[in-house]
């Protein structure tokens, strides 16, 4: 998914071991021409127009044209909601 200057790639939604909770995994790739020490981003996870989850993570050290895996633990989802994932999105709230 393409937002501005920054990209989701490989997006996956999946349980660790036995644990109930989800973790999004997946790539961030920055296709601005700016390098930051810092980016936080806002994830958010979608059914049909309904929102299941939001959370923010930050990238350190993030270059121009570069690609970042990532892996957040979506606190209080669990796993049985990932059939009903529709769609997500990624916001770039602040770097520098």
């Amino acid at each position: 998914m393409i937002q501005g200057n920054f990209v989701l790639l490989n997006v996956d939604f999946i349980r660790k071991g036995g644990g109930h909770w989800v973790f999004m995994t997946g790539e961030i790739m920055n296709s601005s021409n700016r390098n930051y020490s810092s980016a936080v981003f806002r994830l958010s996870v979608f059914e049909r127009m309904h929102l299941l989850w939001a959370g923010s993570i930050r990238v350190i050290n993030f270059r121009r044209h570069q690609t970042r895996s990532f892996e957040v633990q979506m606190e209080k989802l669990g796993y049985e909601y990932v059939p009903r994932i529709t769609r997500h999105e990624i916001f770039f709230e602040s770097g520098y």
